[in-house]
């Protein structure tokens, strides 16, 4: 169960991260096309204050766009490292579980052993009982 656990964690955080990269990628369409439409705004004849007003919506454009990148690229290490400490985590389990498997298979084994010896040695004193009732009677 544990390990299905951290499976679905693991699937979980790669989606994220998946849709962190997602959204990177459309900021920079965004951006893109923004930046187009600012160069054709330069070359048409609009009003100074309107190519003035476009350029600071760019500028805040662009640095929203920045620390967003710096958001996710942080979001998506911390994202990274979760997922390589769930999959240590998910290796280090399966490790203890292997062991835990062979000292459980050991100690059947060695019950089996102990139950054979034992079995042996009552029917070894069960020959004994009977040599002696034979030889009492």
């Amino acid at each position: 169960m544990g390990d299905l656990f951290l499976l679905q964690k693991i699937e979980f955080l790669e989606c994220e991260l998946k849709e962190s990269r997602v959204r990177e990628e459309n900021l920079k369409k965004m951006n893109e096309a923004l930046m187009g439409l600012v160069k054709r705004v330069d070359r048409s004849p609009l009003k100074e204050e309107t190519i003035e007003e476009l350029k600071r919506v760019n500028d805040q454009y662009a640095i929203e766009l920045k620390e967003l990148k710096r958001r996710s690229n942080a979001q998506q290490d911390a994202l990274l490292v979760q997922i390589s400490d769930l999959k240590k985590r998910n290796d280090d389990l399966k490790l203890s579980l292997k062991e835990l498997q062979q000292a459980k298979d050991l100690a059947c084994l060695q019950a089996q052993e102990k139950l054979h010896r034992c079995e042996t040695e009552r029917s070894a004193l069960q020959l004994a009982l009977h040599s002696l009732q034979s030889s009492v009677s």
